[in-house]
């Protein structure tokens, strides 16, 4: 009977301990992924519109337009075209360029991130699940 008891209460430990590597992976990914959006947007406001920016400014208004709806793990990617607008508006007011550069970079950001979260889907499968 305590056997019974012990493997219910192992395996419920390790399905918890299971779930929260898998929230924590998953935060830690949407994280890196929003640095590798900024730093592309960083990057093309910086060498295509040759505007010297410092990386703060470009994150500050990133901040400001990402965190509401795109840094949701699930919800954010059904509502990344408002998350597309919401940047392209705030790299329009950062740097005052015309709102179709604002949206090409604020795509070449989305791009990047979608690029990078192949490359980390890909680690974390063959770290994770070396099987598969």
């Amino acid at each position: 009977m305590a056997s019974w008891l012990v493997v219910a209460l192992l395996g419920g430990y390790l399905s918890f301990a299971l779930n929260v590597q898998t929230m924590i992976s998953l935060l830690v990914s949407q994280c890196v992924l929003w640095l590798v959006r900024v730093g592309a947007m960083h990057i093309g406001i910086t060498a295509w519109l040759k505007q010297p920016r410092l990386f703060g400014q470009t994150f500050g208004v990133s901040a400001y337009a990402l965190v509401p709806l795109g840094f949701a793990p699930f919800f954010g990617q059904l509502v990344e075209l408002w998350v597309l607008a919401t940047t392209a508006a705030a790299i329009h007011d950062l740097t005052g360029t015309t709102i179709g550069k604002a949206i090409v970079i604020a795509l070449g950001g989305t791009v990047a991130a979608y690029f990078a979260s192949r490359l980390i889907q890909q680690f974390a499968f063959g770290f994770l699940a070396p099987g598969f």
